[in-house]
């Protein structure tokens, strides 16, 4: 369930559009690139003056966690730690307004960007061959794209700009996860046989699903494996999206890039921010104490 978006080889091609592999190797795929990619390849395929799913678009996407995941894109922590180790929460900055912004206009304000509230829906839309790029998720793409007759790439999303260092993505909730009981009466023997699980899961059924299945079975090139290393590695576990359990900040993205009269997030979160801080404070106690 790590995010990453895919695009169209072929069409890229016949757009005469700079090689993809390129522009995210030499760090300058960005918002405003997504943003040109857009404008310029969208057409208006069924010439009704409007854009609907009978047009071609630059970018096609759900309107869930799919726009989440530009916000730790765009290196937006909801928890890091401070300069002792202590957990800190830092949603809100300067940063997350630039980031907001920015992700605003990418879905509100630019041509050939199709957005619907059905899970899979930029997948979809990638499938039937009516758009360049969408958000998606490298769990099931494979299998979902079994039948696509283009050559597809994977590529990570966009970073906020060019200074930013890193390309970043994040993994979905309903990723896999582990829970002990509190009554355990040894939880040095689980801690430590859970450990050595996931270690032998690392070492063993990574390789296999990832570097044979994905990397050797169903990559196109070897480019293509390259960039599906990049994704992964950029992944980020944020315990604010984690443990947010719908009272936190992680869903506001998804909440507000939809609608196309909320250019503005300050006022918006500055409603929310005592109940969210002291939610969150209740989690990093609970970490912290053990209990």
């Amino acid at each position: 369930r790590s995010y990453v978006m895919l695009y169209d080889k072929d069409e890229a091609k016949n757009y005469q559009l700079e090689p993809f592999y390129t522009v995210v190797k030499e760090g300058r795929w960005t918002i405003d690139a997504l943003r040109n990619v857009c404008s310029v390849v969208y057409t208006d395929a069924n010439g009704n003056g409007k854009e609907d799913e009978g047009d071609y678009f630059g970018l096609g996407t759900d309107s869930y966690s799919n726009l989440n995941t530009y916000l730790w894109a765009c290196d937006n922590q909801i928890f890091s730690r401070d300069d002792t180790g202590e957990l800190e929460f830092r949603y809100y900055s300067e940063h997350l307004v630039d980031v907001y912004d920015a992700c605003w206009n990418l879905i509100n304000q630019t041509p050939g960007v199709y957005k619907k509230g059905e899970h899979k829906a930029g997948m979809k839309l990638f499938a039937q061959n009516g758009t360049l790029t969408c958000n998606a998720y490298l769990d099931g793409t494979i299998s979902f794209l079994a039948d696509f007759d283009h050559e597809y790439g994977v590529i990570p999303y966009p970073k906020l700009n060019e200074a930013q260092a890193e390309y970043k993505t994040m993994v979905d909730g309903n990723h896999e996860a582990m829970s002990v009981i509190v009554t355990e009466p040894d939880l040095d023997f689980v801690g430590t046989m859970c450990e050595a699980l996931c270690a032998e899961s690392y070492k063993q059924v990574m390789p296999a699903y990832f570097d044979v299945c994905l990397k050797q079975r169903y990559a196109q090139s070897p480019e293509d494996a390259e960039m599906m290393d990049l994704c992964v590695n950029a992944r980020v576990f944020d315990l604010g999206y984690v443990y947010d359990n719908w009272k936190g900040v992680s869903f506001y993205f998804q909440d507000l890039l939809v609608d196309a009269n909320h250019p503005d997030i300050t006022s918006f979160y500055k409603k929310r921010e005592k109940v969210a801080a002291k939610y969150y404070s209740k989690v990093v106690e609970l970490f912290e104490n053990g209990n």
